[in-house]
């Protein structure tokens, strides 16, 4: 399956209907306000997430507009669907999910052979999934235990993979030195929505002044040259933001994974999304090691990824000015962290950062919008709650601001005045 080429996508128009796109369809039908598509609709609210995250990462590495009214030119007038389709033809060979004709896999390693390659279930791929050490020490209660015949179909393996990519815990599927994503293990992402997902996608892709741009290599896509990272004699390699592409913070690859598809002479059901198939994953190989994005040992570990922040996360700001990405909490996600979210803030020590995508809206398009805020509350490898919470994104006029009071008060933020809530 082809990432760029083919349906793999699902969507949910305006009517209800959903189907599968192909990545340069998200404009399809958008002049119909009956049919035009609204959203990601997939099985699960974390591939919701990471299948955005997807297509604003394709677009802001293909599409970057060189200046502000570039962007415009698109928010206003939307490229059509075969103008995109040609604009991404020629990343069709790096993003093929299991090798096609290069024999590179996206955001996978080839492990089949290896002795140090362990065998996994495809559930295993999923984050909140009891691997290992749950179903040996029986604490998988509330969660469902593979069985012996699971499957995913291409789609959600690619969605799958994705989002683990993405939002990488520590450890899990055995453990044994894997390493979380660019932003630490299940990053808070806030994106700006829009009215359709076009405008969802399109708000939230930086201009070149801001994100910067480079012609594409194994700097972006790490599995074009997987070697030239990691290798027998070096297993781990850490990533510093100041040898990449600013685009890899969306092509992260902190986990080595190949997945396994195979042919059956019968149907059979997707584990995730109840599609019947004869092409299907049964499963993974994976190995310890990887692309680290962490320099330093024990408590001293710090990010190694600086600049670009990752545009759709919140950060902190500590003393020696390196970002660090915000994460869920237990508690969810509500009003009192929404400051944080579309202001700076400070926070002892600390500064708090908007993501760049919410820093950009306000000084670009200067209206009121919906921020959508989700991710997963993780401890460690466990996954203990997926978040998700939408909230405004206000935009006081200058004549108006000495009437605009924020104020603090048993960690509720008040707003008085006109704005009052």
């Amino acid at each position: 399956m082809n990432l760029i080429s083919d349906r793999w996508i699902p969507i949910r128009r305006a009517d209800g209907t959903k189907e599968k796109i192909a990545p340069h369809e998200i404009t399809r039908d958008i002049s119909d306000k009956s049919r035009r598509i609204v959203a990601v609709a997939s099985p699960r609210p974390d591939f919701d997430g990471a299948l955005t995250q997807f297509l604003i990462g394709l677009l802001q590495t293909t599409c970057t507009p060189k200046t502000d009214s570039k962007w415009w030119d698109w928010r206003q007038l939307p490229p059509k669907p075969e103008q995109l389709e040609k604009i991404f033809k020629p990343y069709n060979s790096i993003f093929d999910l299991s090798g096609g004709n290069t024999g590179k896999l996206f955001m996978q390693e080839r492990l089949a052979g290896s002795k140090k390659a362990n065998a996994h279930p495809i559930s295993y791929l999923l984050i909140g999934a009891p691997t290992d050490n749950a179903l040996k020490t029986n604490t998988d209660h509330f969660q469902k235990r593979p069985t012996i015949d699971e499957y995913m179909c291409p789609p959600c393996a690619a969605a799958a993979l994705y989002t683990l990519q993405t939002f990488a815990p520590s450890g899990g599927g055995g453990g044994n030195g894997k390493f979380t994503s660019l932003r630490g293990g299940g990053p808070l992402t806030t994106v700006l929505l829009g009215e359709y997902l076009w405008e969802t996608i399109w708000l939230n892709v930086l201009v070149q002044g801001i994100f910067g741009q480079q012609p594409y290599d194994e700097k972006t896509f790490p599995w074009l040259k997987i070697d030239k990272f990691i290798s027998k004699a070096t297993p781990v390699k850490t990533i510093h933001s100041k040898s990449m592409n600013p685009a890899h913070v969306f092509w992260g690859m902190p986990r080595r994974i190949e997945l396994d598809f195979c042919t059956l002479d019968e149907a059979h059901a997707c584990s995730v999304c109840g599609s019947k198939e004869i092409y299907l994953c049964r499963g993974y190989l994976d190995c310890s090691g990887g692309l680290t994005y962490q320099e330093g040992k024990g408590n001293k570990k710090k990010s190694s990824w600086i600049n670009p922040r990752h545009p759709l996360s919140p950060y902190y700001l500590g003393e020696d000015n390196r970002p660090s990405a915000v994460h869920p909490q237990p508690g969810g996600i509500g009003y009192r962290h929404w400051l944080g979210y579309v202001e700076n803030a400070t926070e002892g020590k600390l500064q708090r950062l908007p993501s760049q995508a919410i820093e950009q809206f306000r000084t670009m398009v200067h209206a009121d919008g919906r921020l959508w805020a989700s991710g997963y509350d993780m401890d460690n490898m466990k996954a203990r709650c997926w978040y998700d919470a939408t909230m405004p994104v206000l935009i006081v006029d200058t004549s108006t601001t000495a009437d605009f009071y924020l104020t603090r008060d048993l960690n509720f933020f008040f707003l008085w005045d006109r704005y009052a809530m």
